[in-house]
């Protein structure tokens, strides 16, 4: 699968279980937040493609431990809307690291459960706001969490540009 295509619209015939990360996004809403994802982490991927070989570009082990185990769908009816916007913006973060270091290290095995995960939270928090301001708003404010994404830190390239003194 080419990483431009949206996962869940092609099937791949090479080798190893088809990967969905999507499979919990709407599908109104599945090609606008792989692009915007994509173009996201694009920058740093271009970054980390200049080193020099045998760099690993791997995430910090506290991305890898995230919470996501006490999100509790279910209770997203009677979430303030300040706390489902700060907790969107946690899990678009973090799928956004999944996905670089994703593409970075080709590792499936450690990336690919967490940005499927990352990736049903964004959707469940997605269709909540939908169910409460419509499809338009819920549309307008995915396109703006990818908009605000483009200017997030990347976890796989801070260490490259702040290395420890001393190493």
């Amino acid at each position: 699968m080419c990483m431009a295509d949206v996962p869940g619209t092609t099937m791949s015939s090479e080798g190893g279980p088809f990967f969905d990360p999507l499979a919990g996004i709407p599908a109104e809403a599945r090609a606008l937040l792989w692009q915007g994802m994509l173009r996201a982490v694009e920058p740093a991927v271009w970054l980390c493609e200049q080193t020099p070989p045998g760099t690993r570009h791997a995430l910090p082990p506290r991305v890898l431990a995230h919470w996501g185990e006490r999100f509790n769908a279910a209770l997203l009816p009677r979430q303030t809307w300040a706390h489902m916007r700060r907790v969107w913006r946690i899990e678009f973060a973090v799928a956004a690291d999944a996905l670089e270091a994703l593409l970075l290290d080709g590792d499936e095995t450690e990336y690919a459960p967490l940005l499927a995960a990352c990736c049903t939270r964004i959707g469940q928090i997605y269709s909540e706001i939908k169910r409460r301001c419509g499809l338009l708003f819920a549309l307008l404010l995915l396109r703006w969490e990818l908009k605000l994404l483009g200017y997030r830190g990347s976890q796989a390239v801070a260490p490259l540009l702040f290395e420890e003194e001393g190493r």
